[in-house]
């Protein structure tokens, strides 16, 4: 295997360098993007900052603001009609009235407000002194602050939350197209075929084709830090929203550059998997744009300042590397910490090459996308099923939330409805399958029907659990549960709340995700497979990463319940529930922050998986099979 190896790297390498735009990516690219990046956001700003600070604005001030008027403020007096921004004087308090839509009130509110402020040190200073203080309370003990932390290390921190997610997209950028040539393309050429046919060991032929992409990848890394560390070191361009750049210290680049192989070896296996299953070149560039959120997505949360590395973020493919290199840099990084982000790497690296061999072993995937017409006579519709999930998330991102930023009732309504529902009924039609057989829409056992009213019942200690077990490990920012809570806060009836937020969903989002996905994967996919699959996209369905554990094993458990009893009634059941009973305990106050005691939990998550394992038993009668 080893020789087979060494001449499939050689020759593919030898055969990539001679492509002038594959050389573009690896060394122009990268060389280039951190002083473009940093010298155009920071010119930016500048440029920004320095119109803002020579343009004048007008104000409608109260007269005894006017003495407190610098020249330095570049401000123009006007009325209330015509000014940029209005300051009122209440009862209590100075109103400032500007309009958020407009840059220039914006800045006109800022420069109000400094004139409030000087307004208020003097008459303060005015009225102690009439008080007999000969020295206002704020200067007879000061405040002075001083960071301990060493510039280079602050510098780091900087960068470190920038560094993780720009690395992933030159590295996924680089390495897309060069293992889609390497797998997609010779597919299309028929190439793969004759290598597979002859004495090649099929391992050489992953393990050296996963090499070159490997290297690109780490020349392309290696060569952005090379950029990076230039950049910082010369001092020419400073880091975006920085005082100034500060050289990284030879033990931070060194960390880096180390952590930056795991990195690409990481997101090399992806890429190698998914070239290898895309039936031709045409998919592959069309999955891209999901491939490309679901790496950068992870890697973003190292820019979270409230993320901190822990043992269950150390499991967490790309976002432990992401949170690795920002603490790297930092001078934070913990050899625990460490030690497992790296085992955790190369556990999933070695399951993404052992999943990319099991592609190859199989006909249907060597034949690509010749086999297009045979592949769905066989009812293998995975690339369906990915591109309507694709494409419900991103239509569900960009006009479902501009519809519930308008009105979070109606937007609900028509996200749910239009969005999901109408995408479940319009892919089986669009395919040419029988809707009622893909969709599972057949009448349930009554036995079936009564555990699934059971395991419905049960169904949110399934979900309780998982939040309460993953917080001392991935802690919820409690910001993110105010919103939460305060975005939930409606005034509408009990009944009206459960329309929305149990009804609705129960039907629309099991016609989308346990009806069409999980009917379009039914013959190309095992059991546990597509259960996991139906769940793990149920789960980012949500976008907010607290809730991906929870619904996500939710989205599991509907799934199963719906493989073991063949209707779709069931996890519409057990999804309304589960809903419905959190929605009405909320409202009703029964429990206290809508939290289960542990045990209680636990009991129930026991009820719901035995109903579910319960379902499906004894023989399924003509007229039920046929409904």
């Amino acid at each position: 295997m080893w020789r087979d190896l060494v001449e499939i790297v050689r020759g593919d390498l030898l055969l990539q360098l001679r492509d002038p735009l594959a050389l573009l990516f690896m060394a122009v690219l990268p060389l280039a993007i951190f002083p473009s990046l940093f010298f155009g956001v920071g010119s930016a700003q500048d440029a920004q900052e320095v119109g803002f600070s020579e343009e004048r604005v007008t104000l409608s001030l109260p007269a005894e603001l006017h003495e407190h008027i610098e020249e330095d403020d570049q401000i123009d007096l006007a009325d209330a009609e015509s000014a940029d921004a209005e300051v009122q004087l209440t009862e209590a308090e100075y109103l400032v009235l500007y309009r958020g839509s407009s840059d220039e009130s914006r800045e006109a509110r800022d420069r109000a407000e400094r004139i409030v402020r000087r307004h208020r040190r003097a008459h303060r200073t005015t009225g102690w002194a009439e008080a007999g203080m000969p020295v206002p309370p704020g200067d007879v003990l000061v405040v002075a602050t001083e960071d301990l932390a060493p510039p280079a290390d602050r510098s780091g921190l900087a960068a470190g939350r920038l560094v993780p997610l720009l690395m992933v997209f030159l590295v996924m950028g680089t390495g897309l197209y060069l293992a889609l040539e390497l797998f997609a393309g010779d597919k299309e050429k028929g190439t793969i075929e004759t290598l597979l046919t002859s004495r090649i060991d099929r391992r050489a032929l992953v393990l050296g084709r996963f090499g070159i992409v490997v290297i690109f990848a780490l020349a392309t890394a290696w060569l952005a830090l090379l950029s990076l560390t230039v950049t910082l070191g010369t001092g020419l361009v400073d880091l975006p929203g920085g005082d100034h750049s500060v050289a990284l210290g030879p033990g931070a680049i060194g960390l880096l550059a180390l952590l930056l192989v795991p990195l690409c070896l990481q997101l090399s296996s992806l890429l190698v998997l998914i070239s290898a299953w895309s039936p031709s070149y045409k998919t592959g560039q069309a999955i891209s744009l999901p491939l490309f959120l679901m790496t950068v997505t992870p890697a973003a949360v190292a820019a979270i300042p409230q993320v901190q590395a822990s043992t269950a973020l150390g499991l967490v493919p790309i976002t432990n590397l992401a949170l690795a290199i920002r603490d790297g840099v930092a001078g934070v990084l913990t050899p625990g910490f460490l030690a497992v982000t790296l085992v955790a790497t190369a556990i999933h690296t070695g399951l993404l090459l052992w999943g990319t061999l099991r592609l190859l072993n199989q006909e249907g995937v060597l034949l690509g996308g010749r086999e297009l017409g045979r592949r769905r006579k066989l009812g293998d519709h995975r690339v369906e099923a990915l591109g309507t999930w694709v494409l419900v998330m991103l239509l569900f991102w960009y006009l479902g939330q501009i519809a519930q930023s308008r009105d979070l009732a109606w937007g609900l309504v028509f996200s749910q409805v239009v969005l999901l529902a109408g995408m479940a009924l319009v892919v089986p039609v669009w395919l040419g399958l029988p809707i009622r057989e893909t969709l599972s829409l057949r009448a349930p056992r009554w036995r079936d029907l009564g555990l699934g009213l059971l395991a419905g019942i049960c169904a949110p200690g399934l979900g309780q659990l998982v939040f309460q077990v993953q917080q001392p490990l991935f802690p919820v920012p409690t910001a993110f549960l105010e919103e939460f809570a305060e975005a939930m806060d409606l005034d509408l009836t009990l009944g009206t709340l459960l329309l929305l937020f149990a009804v609705l969903p129960a039907i629309c989002e099991e016609l989308l995700y346990r009806g069409a996905l999980q009917g379009l994967l039914r013959a190309s996919t095992k059991p546990w497979v597509r259960i996991l699959l139906v769940g793990a996209a149920f789960g980012m369905m949500h976008m907010a990463l607290p809730r991906l554990l929870p619904t996500g094993l939710l989205g599991v458990a509907f799934a199963a319940a719906l493989w073991r009893s063949r209707s779709l009634m069931i996890p519409v059941l057990m999804h309304f529930l589960n809903n419905g009973l959190l929605v009405a305990a909320d409202e009703l106050g029964l429990i206290e922050e809508a939290t289960l005691p542990i045990p209680v939990a636990i009991g129930l998550s026991v009820g719901c998986i035995l109903a579910i394992a319960a379902m499906g038993r004894g023989k399924i009668s003509p007229s039920t099979a046929a409904g």
